[in-house]
């Protein structure tokens, strides 16, 4: 079985910060996908934080990053 890393949580949670940025750019704020997507993202985001033990910070710009 392999080990899932801190930074292999990140880099998903980043592929699901871009893919929301991409439909929220086209689609705007008001859409449920997009709106349903945000949802997840922070699910996961919650998650995350929880495995590895530090914040993770979902950032205007679209990146992800751990710590204060």
């Amino acid at each position: 079985m392999e080990n899932i890393t801190s930074n292999m949580l990140i880099g998903y949670l980043q592929s699901q910060m871009d893919d929301f940025q991409k439909d929220l750019k086209r689609y705007g704020s008001e859409d449920r996908i997009v709106n349903k997507k945000l949802d997840a993202m922070i699910a996961c985001k919650e998650m995350v934080e929880a495995l590895i033990g530090e914040p993770v910070n979902l950032q205007l710009d679209g990146k992800v990053t751990i710590g204060f």
